[in-house]
């Protein structure tokens, strides 16, 4: 399973829009892993994690190819998960030419209705479902997905809305749990990966906070490392397992991202950075 961190950043990115803040100033100035956009990943070239606004700018500098994309998995419904405007380019007058068949979105209700009420209100609602086609998922159950198994579990994000990470089990048996955009997990998702009983070969957790300490939905460095020791207890690792930190906000960050390294080494995780690739 090759998994690439096409987006590293929480909703402002970094440097964000319209602030002077030390690191937004650091990144402006030594660019290179400072640098982040809006949270997506890719798995396999065929499999998307999120839909955001920078996904025009991965295609660009990160060699996203859209035309080998077969599913999305949306994990909720803020804009800088799923961007709806640019999913609608996909259809006829936007793009001259693509490869034939539609890309399947997985989500919860929210994102269905969100994305219903968008087409509805701009007139493309038939031209958009001839190209994309809406599932829907619920929560703890088994989904086959193109060539993987899929589980969605619940994440502490954004009551009342039914908030996913995801489980993600390649043909060959390779298992990654993405879960961002959460705090500490829900009792539910813990009884649900202790039921499970499954080893994962990649584990990336949200760190938007950072520095900073927050359990409740986004998480910082250190209760990363409680969801990482309490994993390890439960035998949902293996001494093989990598550990990976992800979606960052500028406003949980210090200094620059060799000082974040160095943070994240302190936890043996490895943080992410834009066009990160990992092999598992």
């Amino acid at each position: 399973m090759n998994i690439k961190f096409l987006g590293t950043a929480a909703a402002e990115g970094v440097p964000a829009l319209f602030c002077q803040c030390d690191v937004c100033k650091i990144a402006k100035e030594e660019k290179g892993r400072n640098i982040r956009t809006r949270f997506q990943i890719s798995v396999n070239d065929d499999l998307l994690i999120d839909f955001p606004p920078d996904t025009y700018m991965h295609v660009i500098n990160q060699e996203l190819n859209l035309d080998t994309v077969k599913d999305i998995l949306i994990t909720h419904s803020h804009e800088d998960h799923i961007f709806i405007p640019d999913l609608s380019y996909r259809m006829d007058g936007y793009s001259g030419k693509r490869p034939d068949g539609k890309i399947n979105i997985y989500s919860n209700p929210e994102v269905y209705k969100m994305i219903d009420d968008y087409i509805e209100s701009v007139g493309i609602k038939s031209g958009f479902n001839d190209v994309f086609e809406t599932k829907n998922i619920e929560p703890f159950q088994k989904y086959n997905i193109g060539k993987y198994t899929v589980y969605a579990l619940s994440a502490d994000h954004n009551p009342p809305e039914h908030c996913y990470f995801y489980i993600v089990i390649d043909e060959k048996g390779k298992a990654a749990l993405f879960a961002h955009d959460t705090g500490y997990f829900p009792q539910s998702s813990w009884k649900f990966l202790e039921q499970l009983n499954l080893q994962f070969d990649l584990i990336s957790l949200d760190c938007t906070c950072a520095f900073l300490d927050s359990d409740r939905m986004h998480m910082s460095m250190n209760v990363c490392s409680k969801v990482k020791n309490r994993l390890i207890d439960m035998n949902c690792t293996h001494d093989k397992t990598v550990f990976i930190v992800d979606h960052f906000s500028h406003n949980g960050l210090k200094g620059n991202f060799e000082t974040l390294e160095k943070l994240a080494e302190q936890s043996e995780f490895i943080p992410a950075y834009d066009g990160m690739e990992i092999q598992i």
